[in-house]
């Protein structure tokens, strides 16, 4: 008897997303304002990051157009509010100052996890960017979001 208990409670506590043996990286429509990153680079950037912390017996690829796979992250990005700008500025202009050191505009990132096409789970994470493809800050929101994603127990 205990040891059907503890069959039971380790098969419970294992990761829902650990029973799929594949993902797609799916980015939400209109939903992709991220500085630096663009068309078919954001998508790359993701996925990426996700396969530096997902599971080793797990394949993330982009999803193809199309419909939705069954087994994916949706992702949406959200540029918040900015009020900068409002006072007065005295130095170089506004665009040779941004392409000099980066936009840094601070990012809402939200990750959905759907498996069999149905939804599990969603993580929330903000970063601030700079607006550069290889954004450190970027790399560590989507690992952190994937990783508490991909290896918490869903129910």
């Amino acid at each position: 008897m205990p040891a059907r208990f503890l069959v039971a409670a380790i098969l419970l506590l294992a990761p829902v997303a650990s029973h799929a043996t594949s993902l797609d990286v799916v980015v939400a429509d209109g939903a992709n304002q991220v500085p630096g990153l663009r068309g078919d680079d954001l998508p790359r950037a993701i996925l990426n990051s996700m396969q530096h912390v997902a599971p080793r017996d797990m394949s993330v690829e982009v999803a193809p157009k199309g419909p939705l796979p069954p087994n994916r992250v949706e992702w949406r990005f959200h540029a918040n509010p900015y009020a900068g700008g409002a006072v007065k500025y005295i130095g170089p202009a506004r665009s040779a100052a941004e392409r000099l050191f980066g936009v840094h505009r601070q990012v809402t990132a939200e990750a959905k996890l759907f498996l069999d096409g149905k939804y599990q789970s969603t993580v929330f994470g903000e970063a601030n960017l700079a607006g550069t493809a290889d954004e450190p800050s970027f790399t560590a929101l989507i690992e952190g979001l994937t990783t508490t994603l991909l290896h918490t127990p869903h129910g």
